[in-house]
């Protein structure tokens, strides 16, 4: 047997004549001469195997990171030349097979491509479902109840517009850098997307509002000065238009919370107009926003209009109280003023349970109130409410209560906690008032015209 491990400072060889090749170690650990060649051989190869391999991977990185730069200049390119979503994503499928789903902040989708859009908006389920229950803040990789999906949200200015996705199938659910690479630089020209349009859309607005506000103010010399000035904004006022008062009441009295939700109403006034390809002016107003409509207001394309976006304010932004009032229509550019005051008029009149108004369903009301006739309307309020009309604090509360009494149809838990009353309290104050004015409330017709007397004093201001 040969002999591997010596303590002897000399290296001698054995019977067989073998010699050994020893380590510089205090216990020399002797290794015959062709073994030890043998094994440096092995570990020369493994070695080279090693930085085979690991030049390899290396190559295959480099390779992966210029695909990427080269997918990114291509898309700063198509950027810079046309500024739209649907574009870029034209020039990422060349490079992507996977599925891409785009949108905003009202999970409806404004952008797709390697995907049908009813098929989108099938997936579109569980994501949704799962945002309610998870804020997503950085890009994420989610496991679904029928996809998987690669997502990041789009941020501008700390708030979330909407998310860019990359849809896995099941059976394959794994992403790899060069995917979350290329989401993440498609989501940040989606966010200079946005912000572009943002400004394109807030400098546009701005102009439009001083128009606006100088043919309210009529500081033009002719009416041929108007058309020129509209039609540079491309708003075709050759027919009719008609005036929309959006009045904006807050539930919060956080003046830096009201601000924030005014400035994204009035934004969404914009968005609302440019869905049905319509161009106005809008301007602020009292409390609300005033709107320039270049359209009959019967017109099919505005049908149900106000209402639509009430509930669309309704939806999005529950900390809001929204009601619109609608003018009557015209064709005459100096009656402007007119009919926004009839806008405003309209308004005035809206009721929770009735938040859109026409000028022209006020009837009578309508016309004796924007005629500015208060001696007439003092007058006839007068005779129909007897002693309760006037000035004192007394008089005023009677107004008020029979006001929502009469406005609430004669509901007494509706009227109640209109004016955070007991309901005891109330029926003593109807009694009240039934002894003062002599009459029976129960009468439609006294109803009516007891009503039409209060609206009139309230849009003049006496109660």
């Amino acid at each position: 047997m040969k002999q591997w491990l010596s303590t002897s400072l000399d290296t001698k060889p054995n019977s067989e004549n073998q010699e050994y090749i020893a380590l510089n170690n205090p216990q020399k650990l002797l290794f015959p001469k062709e073994s030890f060649s043998t094994w440096k051989q092995q570990s020369d190869k493994q070695n080279a195997g090693e930085h085979f391999i690991t030049y390899g991977e290396l190559e295959e990185e480099r390779n992966q990171l210029q695909r990427v730069i080269d997918i990114q200049n291509a898309l700063t390119d198509e950027l810079i030349r046309s500024n739209r979503l649907t574009n870029i994503l034209s020039i990422l499928k060349e490079h992507i097979t996977l599925p891409i789903i785009i949108e905003n902040h009202k999970e409806k989708i404004t952008d797709y491509e390697n995907i049908d859009l009813d098929e989108a908006k099938q997936l579109q389920c569980s994501f949704h479902k799962k945002l309610k229950k998870w804020h997503l803040k950085k890009t994420e990789f989610l496991e679904l109840d029928n996809h998987c999906r690669l997502v990041t949200p789009i941020f501008l200015q700390n708030q979330i517009l909407g998310y860019c996705s990359f849809i896995y199938d099941c059976n394959s659910p794994k992403s790899d850098d060069f995917d979350r690479m290329i989401l993440e630089r498609l989501t940040s020209i989606s966010t200079l997307i946005y912000l572009n349009n943002k400004n394109i859309m807030e400098a546009n607005a701005r102009t439009k509002g001083i128009l606006f506000e100088k043919i309210l103010a009529d500081e033009f010399e002719s009416k041929e000065q108007i058309y020129r000035e509209l039609n540079l904004l491309n708003i075709d006022v050759t027919g009719k238009y008609h005036i929309a008062f959006l009045s904006l009441k807050y539930d919060s009295l956080i003046k830096e919370d009201n601000l924030s939700i005014f400035t994204n109403v009035y934004e969404e006034v914009i968005q609302f107009f440019q869905e049905k390809d319509y161009e106005i002016l809008q301007v602020q107003r009292a409390n609300g926003i005033l709107c320039f409509i270049p359209e009959d207001g019967d017109h099919a394309a505005m049908q149900n209009g106000p209402t639509i976006f009430y509930d669309r304010i309704k939806r999005y932004y529950p900390k809001i109280q929204c009601h619109v009032g609608v003018s009557s229509t015209s064709n005459d550019l100096q009656s402007v003023n007119s009919l926004m005051k009839e806008a405003m008029t309209a308004a005035r009149f809206t009721t929770d349970y009735q938040p859109t108004l026409y000028f022209k369903e006020l009837g009578i009301l309508g016309i004796l109130v924007h005629s500015q006739e208060e001696n007439a309307i003092k007058k006839i309020a007068e005779m129909e409410l007897g002693a309760i009309y006037g000035q004192t604090e007394q008089q005023k509360e009677y107004m008020q209560t029979l006001y929502e009494f009469l406005i609430n149809g004669g509901n007494l838990e509706h009227t109640s906690a209109k004016l955070k009353l007991s309901i005891s309290g109330l029926r003593y104050r109807i009694s009240k008032i039934r002894e003062i004015i002599q009459e029976d409330l129960r009468d439609s017709q006294k109803q009516f015209e007891l009503l039409l007397a209060l609206k009139a004093l309230k849009v003049i201001g006496e109660f």
